[in-house]
């Protein structure tokens, strides 16, 4: 959210999806230095995304719907604002969470999107067992952000 969108980050937590085992723990170590440094909870590295259904593996191949930053040797793949969307309203678990989508729907609306056609564009983006939840949460959301205009 904070290198895509500019926004501050409201989650207390990094989802990520590491490649190979000696990736990984060389990033866990490196994460594990950072939490130190930085006084941030030990699971600020969350690596539940793809476990969960949010992400499908091998999808970072498709890159139409990804943007891509590096900085030296690290290369991050970032999820669409669509992507990001979807991945954000089937997770919905807390306040933090809430705000996130709020960044997320307001940078949709400006660019012109309605809610029918959000939800007709990140429906088809998470898990079956997640949409009808997702539908209601984002009638809230965009109400709420009505609202408070």
């Amino acid at each position: 959210m904070a290198l895509t969108f500019q926004e501050r980050r409201t989650t207390q937590d990094v989802d990520v999806v590491i490649n190979g085992h000696e990736d990984r723990v060389r990033i866990l170590r490196a994460a594990d230095r950072i939490r130190l440094e930085f006084n941030l909870p030990p699971d600020w590295i969350n690596e539940k995304a793809k476990d969960a259904g949010f992400l499908v593996v091998g999808a970072f191949a498709t890159l139409d719907r990804f943007k891509t930053l590096a900085f030296g040797n690290l290369r991050l793949v970032v999820p669409s604002l669509l992507h990001m969307t979807a991945m954000n309203l089937a997770a919905l678990r807390s306040q933090a969470d809430r705000d996130d989508v709020v960044v997320l729907l307001k940078q949709l609306r400006a660019q012109g999107m309605d809610q029918a056609s959000v939800l007709a564009h990140v429906g088809g983006m998470m898990p079956m067992a997640k949409q009808d939840t997702a539908r209601y949460d984002l009638e809230d959301l965009w109400e709420f952000i009505d609202e408070s205009v």
